[in-house]
């Protein structure tokens, strides 16, 4: 109970942070198609959005058209 209470990554995990899982495109999908399960994947390194936005990419339309093996970043919704 005593002390502060901190949010996020300490500075000892911040190297490891690179390490985490994010959301990467498993097919190439054109600008303005839905975005299904099969377009995305989780894979290393963190560079994409993080898995738990996994929600928020299905079923919207992708703004942006991306090839296979592309970090998935929430910039590519429509």
């Amino acid at each position: 109970a005593i002390g502060r209470i901190r949010y996020g990554p300490t500075t000892e995990e911040a190297p490891s942070l690179q390490l985490r899982r994010s959301l990467y495109w498993a097919k190439d999908i054109e600008r303005g198609e839905p975005i299904t399960r099969e377009h995305l994947r989780t894979a290393r390194p963190s560079l994409g959005a993080a898995p738990r936005n996994l929600p928020l990419f299905i079923g919207r339309e992708c703004g942006l058209a991306r090839t296979a093996g592309m970090p998935a970043s929430l910039a590519d919704l429509a």
